[in-house]
C-alpha cells in the first residue's frame, strides 16, 4: 500500500508543482502585458519591473494554487485511470479512497501552508508592492498628508487611536481618544482628550479624562483622572504615524484585523465589511482541500468521458467555485446574509458536491 501511496503522491506533487510553476509564469507574462505601457512611459528598467513582480509571488502562489491543484490531480489520477491502472488497483480489493487519502493529506498541507504564507508573507509583499509602484516605478513620494480626519490607527501594545483631526504642519490633534486592551482584549485603559500636540518623543493631551481598569469580572477598580494638561511620554507613535496611509484589509494577518474588527465594534461602528475579509481569511484556504474531493472523481472518469472533456468540466467546476466565492463574499460584505454564511457557504456547497462525487466513484 505504502507503494501504491508513494507513486501517486509522486506524480501528484511534481504535477502540482509543475503546474503551479507554469500558471504564476503566464499570470505574469499576462499582468506584464497590461502594464507595459506604464513601464515604457517611465522607462522603468528591467530589474525594476522583476522587483515589482517578485513582490507579487506570494499573492499569485495562494492565488493560483487551487487550479494548480485540480491539473495535479488529472496528471496523477486521470493517468491511472487512462492506462487502466484503476481497473488493476480494483481488481487488487484496494478501495478507491486509497487514492483520495494521500492525496487529501497533501491537501490539507498545502491548505495550512497556504495560510501560514497568507499571514506572514503576503500582507507584508503587498504592501512592499504598493509602495514599490508609487515610489519606484511611478516616482512619486512616500504618501503621507498633512491633514487628515476621522483617523483610525492600530498602533503598538495593543493600542488603538480614534481622532477627529490630525494636523501634520502644527503637530496637533483634535478630538482623539486612545484605546489599550489586554491581550484577550479587554479594555484596561483609555485616554480621551479634546487636543493635544506632539513634539520631541512627547505627546501632551489637553482638557481630558485617563481611565484605567484594573482586575476582571466582579472584581474590577476603575482609576480615573480628569486632567487639564497631560504629559505623556510612553506611547510609541507619534505624528507621523497617524498620517501614513491605512492599512487595507488584505494587508492586515488574521491576528491584526481582529484586533481591529474589536476596536471599530467597541466604538460601535458597523463591522460587516471586515467581519466578511476576517472569515474570507479562513475560509478561502480550504478550497486547496476541497477542489481535490472535486477533481479525484472527475479525473477517474477520464477513460469513459476523455482527457479533454473531463479537465474541461474540472476547470468549469473550479471557476464556478471562485466565482460564487466572490459573490458570496461580496454579498456577506453587503449584509444581505450573515458575513460567515457568505464566506463559508460556497465551501459547503462545493465539498457535498465533492461529497457526492466521490459516492459516485465508490458505486461505480
Amino acid at each position: 500500500m505504502r507503494i501504491l501511496d508513494r507513486y501517486i503522491l509522486r506524480e501528484f506533487i511534481r504535477g502540482f508543482f509543475l503546474s503551479l510553476f507554469a500558471l504564476i509564469f503566464i499570470h505574469i507574462v499576462v499582468e506584464m502585458f497590461e502594464q507595459i505601457s506604464m513601464f515604457i512611459d517611465r522607462n522603468v528598467g528591467m530589474l525594476k519591473v522583476l522587483e515589482y513582480y517578485l513582490y507579487e509571488l506570494p499573492s499569485a502562489v495562494t492565488f493560483l494554487s487551487p487550479i494548480a491543484i485540480l491539473i495535479a490531480c488529472f496528471i496523477s489520477v486521470g493517468s491511472l485511470s487512462k492506462h487502466f491502472e484503476l481497473v488493476a488497483i480494483r481488481g487488487a480489493g484496494i478501495s478507491p479512497l486509497r487514492i483520495v487519502l494521500p492525496l487529501s493529506i497533501v491537501g490539507c498541507v498545502i491548505m495550512l501552508s497556504m495560510f501560514i504564507l497568507g499571514e506572514t508573507l503576503i500582507p507584508i509583499s503587498l504592501s512592499a508592492k504598493e509602495q514599490f509602484k508609487r515610489e519606484e516605478i511611478r516616482g512619486l513620494p512616500p504618501k503621507r498628508v498633512e491633514i487628515a480626519r476621522d483617523v483610525y490607527f492600530v498602533g503598538e501594545e495593543n493600542r488603538f487611536y480614534k481622532i477627529d483631526y490630525v494636523d501634520g504642519s502644527t503637530s496637533t490633534v483634535k478630538g482623539i481618544t486612545i484605546y489599550k486592551f489586554s491581550d484577550d482584549m479587554r479594555l484596561v485603559e483609555r485616554i480621551d482628550a479634546r487636543s493635544g500636540r506632539y513634539g520631541q518623543f512627547l505627546w501632551v493631551f489637553y482638557d481630558g479624562v485617563l481611565r484605567r481598569w484594573n482586575g476582571r469580572d466582579d472584581k474590577i477598580s476603575i482609576y480615573e483622572q480628569v486632567f487639564d494638561t497631560l504629559r505623556v511620554d510612553w506611547l510609541k507613535e507619534g505624528i507621523e504615524m497617524l498620517l501614513v496611509e491605512r492599512k487595507k484589509p488584505e494587508t492586515m494577518n488574521y491576528r491584526e484585523l481582529q484586533r481591529y474588527i474589536e476596536f471599530r465594534r467597541r466604538s460601535g461602528y458597523d463591522v460587516t465589511e471586515e467581519l466578511s475579509d476576517l472569515y474570507y481569511k479562513i475560509s478561502y484556504h480550504f478550497i486547496n482541500l476541497i477542489i481535490i474531493l472535486i477533481g479525484v472523481p472527475l479525473a477517474t472518469k477520464v477513460r469513459t468521458s476523455g482527457l479533454v472533456f473531463g479537465f474541461a468540466i474540472a476547470m468549469l467546476s473550479s471557476f464556478l467555485y471562485w466565482g460564487i466565492t466572490q459573490l458570496g463574499r461580496a454579498l456577506g460584505r453587503a449584509g444581505f446574509f450573515s458575513p460567515a454564511l457568505g464566506s463559508w457557504l460556497p465551501n459547503i456547497i462545493f465539498a457535498i458536491v465533492g461529497g457526492l462525487l466521490l459516492y459516485d466513484m465508490l458505486r461505480r
